[in-house]
């Protein structure tokens, strides 16, 4: 475990690994010799309320962010219809239709080639597995 924790705090520093890892190593043996039941007695409730603090972060992170997170379903799906367009034969596909879908996928947070290419890839699937 010494390790793990060492090798994530000093991931962008890899030259910070050792002195990291000597530390957290001498931490934790000396943390050994004040006996399990006393150890257990503070870790548990600390890590408690880490996680409460976690959670409360997460869900302030959830609200705050939440119009972004609609505003992107919705942008998808408008990609997602413009290009089932290109892929039904009852339907048009038109140059403003593609202007458009190469706008939203330039308005996502996501790359837009990624975006554009996954969301393509989506609906071939989609597609062969209706044909089945």
């Amino acid at each position: 475990m010494f390790y793990a924790l060492a090798k994530r705090f000093s991931s962008n520093k890899p030259k910070r690994f050792y002195p990291i890892m000597i530390v957290t190593v001498a931490l934790g043996y000396g943390l050994s010799f004040m006996g399990f039941k006393e150890l257990v007695s503070i870790m548990y409730p600390l890590l408690g309320y880490i996680g409460f603090l976690m959670l409360i972060i997460l869900a302030l992170a959830w609200i705050k962010e939440r119009t972004n997170i609609k505003s992107e379903k919705y942008l998808r799906r408008k990609m997602i219809r413009l290009i089932s367009k290109k892929y039904d034969d009852e339907q048009e596909y038109t140059k403003k239709d593609k202007e458009k879908f190469n706008q939203l996928g330039e308005d996502s947070i996501v790359d837009a080639q990624d975006i554009k290419s996954d969301i393509k890839e989506l609906l071939k699937d989609e597609l062969s597995e209706n044909n089945k």
